[in-house]
């Protein structure tokens, strides 16, 4: 039996020692019940959540999705030369502490049709990953939609004239009451808005991705973040996967640690790509 995509993260991170001053008291996660149904003999037990009965949270009127990549114009349409599309993922900042954790979301749709949305909390000073969920919906106008290959048994029955931040944000209100609690163990102050720069650089610190590894046929490939002054870090390693590129940079609200976003193309499928962000960061006081 299926066990309820929603079902709370076993390994929480604790509170930091020292840390006396908690975040500040968040508003109560908006709950949204759903209803749970057996399924058919293709799809197992699910939880059907009814989109049309949603009302927006102030939370999720915050979301902002961040253009990290907009697509080149498409050239103009020739049945033999078929055109490979890209798909590009959704990036939404949560927000940050007043310390060094930075929260986002990255929503993206499966080969297979389902949408995914990956949380993570990471500490921009050191890398470490605090906290990452990976939720899985399937979006379907009609249950009679449903097949075992989705893998994901919470369902959101949606109108199919929605835009892919209206659905984000269907699956960010039926997962609020799970992410919230996450994000505030590590101080997070749910705040989704802030300057995107589109550069690459800050202020005397520059950026620029290298290809540090993989020459030779067979061999994986690596790329490296690199910067006149600060430390390089790899952020990639793989056999398959285009050169990254700096897309720019976001600065803590509250010091200076900076996320810096890069963009990879990858392919999806065979005549589709992926376009996805990678985040590092970097604390500079």
């Amino acid at each position: 039996m299926c066990c309820l995509t929603l079902a709370a993260c076993q390994n929480s991170p604790s509170v930091k020692e020292g840390d006396t001053t908690g975040p500040p008291a968040a508003e109560p996660a908006h709950v949204i019940e759903g209803v749970r149904v057996n399924g058919g003999s293709d799809y197992g037990p699910y939880i059907l959540f009814n989109a049309s009965s949603f009302r927006e949270t102030e939370n999720s009127k915050k979301l902002e999705k961040l253009v990290f990549y907009e697509a080149p114009e498409a050239p103009p349409a020739n049945d033999d030369e078929p055109q490979i599309e890209d798909a590009v993922a959704g990036l939404y900042p949560l927000g940050w502490s007043k310390g060094d954790n930075f929260a986002y979301a990255v929503y993206s749709v499966a080969f297979h049709g389902a949408h995914v949305v990956n949380y993570e909390l990471k500490d921009m000073g050191t890398g470490d990953i605090l906290w990452r969920k990976e939720i899985s919906y399937a979006m379907v106008k009609d249950t009679a939609e449903l097949y075992s290959e989705m893998a994901a048994d919470t369902v959101i029955l949606i109108n199919g004239a929605e835009s892919d931040a209206e659905l984000f944000k269907y699956a960010w209100m039926v997962s609020e009451k799970e992410v919230l609690p996450a994000l505030e163990r590590e101080g997070i102050i749910f705040n989704p808005s802030g300057a995107f720069l589109k550069q690459d650089y800050y202020k005397d610190n520059t950026f620029k991705v290298e290809k540090t590894a993989g020459e030779d046929p067979g061999d994986e490939t690596e790329y490296t973040l690199k910067s006149n002054k600060l430390g390089p870090q790899v952020i990639y390693k793989d056999y398959f996967g285009r050169e990254p590129e700096v897309a720019g940079v976001i600065k803590s609200p509250y010091n200076e640690t900076i996320a810096v976003i890069c963009r990879q193309k990858r392919t999806l499928f065979e005549m589709a790509n992926e376009v996805v962000p990678i985040i590092v960061g970097y604390k500079l006081d």
